[in-house]
């Protein structure tokens, strides 16, 4: 009566086809199914429940060319009357589950997805032809490209730069000459040292002789003249990688450091990994003097914002 179908017709799937409990049991099943007939395109039903996503990941990985996810109002009827009401989710949040856990695993272009449910009324309709077209969209997405030399050699850069020069505007001036030990550098010397390393990079790149001033304590005595040249030269070493461009990156010159020859690429990654230590160095004379860094306070307003946000919704 359920299924309005002819008497003495059966209706349940024999086993194993009915009851499957685990993903290895379901790829096996596929497997069996394949060996049997290697043209046939397997399809698997799924019931739209919360996980339904990591089961049609599943489906996907073990081959099969389709997953149809059932809603709650919708099924075969081959199920005990107690299962057939009010089983499952809507078809609508089996369908985005399985979208998303599929897109995140990059699985979506291995399989079909498809859904049955009640299509009622044009709501229904409208409903089905959105997310169709939304999950078309997914899949039709290529890759964001790879940037170019000069543009991802900027990006780490650019991130290292302002991370030290956040910590140079941020930290007390009358706690610029600290030093943890005696025998290491203070605050403001270590930035200085920052600056200064970061003119000798240029001058590599650039196949000159290295500058002779040094970036003294004595010669920049205050906060504001050391942020002032800390700034100017990792300015200038953004500019010079943006006239350098990604041809120049490929060519070589002579390594500092040894009777070598190395790309200006290579070059300017020593840079950013110079600077890049320093910064942590500049994160234990924050932690001993009881200050927490620029970039970890703003992690933490962030994670912060974004718990408000959920609660909000919630």
């Amino acid at each position: 009566r359920v299924r309005y179908s002819t008497p003495g017709v059966g209706l349940i799937s024999p086993p194993p086809h009915h009851d499957i409990y685990s993903i290895e049991d379901l790829a096996q099943l596929i497997y069996d199914l394949k060996s049997s007939n290697p043209k046939a395109d397997v399809s698997v039903k799924l019931v739209a429940v919360s996980g339904v996503g990591t089961i049609a990941a599943g489906v996907s990985k073990g081959h099969a060319e389709t997953v149809l996810v059932v809603g709650h109002d919708g099924g075969t009827g081959a199920s005990p009357q107690s299962s057939i009401v009010h089983a499952g989710t809507p078809w609508e949040i089996g369908l985005a589950e399985t979208q998303q856990t599929l897109v995140l695993n990059d699985l979506r272009g291995r399989i079909v997805v498809q859904t049955d449910g009640k299509l009622t009324n044009g709501r229904d309709v409208a409903v089905a032809a959105l997310l169709a077209v939304g999950a078309a969209q997914a899949v039709a997405q290529e890759p964001t490209p790879a940037p170019g030399l000069a543009e991802e050699l900027l990006e780490l850069w650019n991130d290292t730069g302002k991370k030290v020069i956040d910590m140079a505007e941020d930290f007390p001036e009358e706690k610029y000459d600290y030093k943890p030990t005696p025998e290491v550098r203070s605050f403001a010397e270590q930035l200085l040292h920052v600056a200064g390393a970061n003119y000798f990079f240029m001058s590599v790149a650039g196949g000159e002789k290295s500058p002779t001033e040094q970036l003294s304590r004595e010669k920049y005595p205050t906060k504001a003249e050391i942020v002032a040249v800390l700034k100017k030269s990792v300015a200038e070493v953004t500019e010079l990688i943006q006239q350098t461009g990604d041809a120049g990156l490929s060519e070589s010159v002579k390594f500092p450091f040894g009777n070598r020859m190395v790309s200006r690429h290579a070059m300017w990654m020593i840079a950013v990994r110079h600077a890049g230590e320093h910064f942590g160095n500049l994160v234990v004379y924050y932690r001993l003097n009881g200050i927490v860094p620029p970039a970890t306070r703003a992690a933490q307003a962030q994670r912060q914002q974004q718990q408000q946000q959920q609660q909000r919704q919630q």
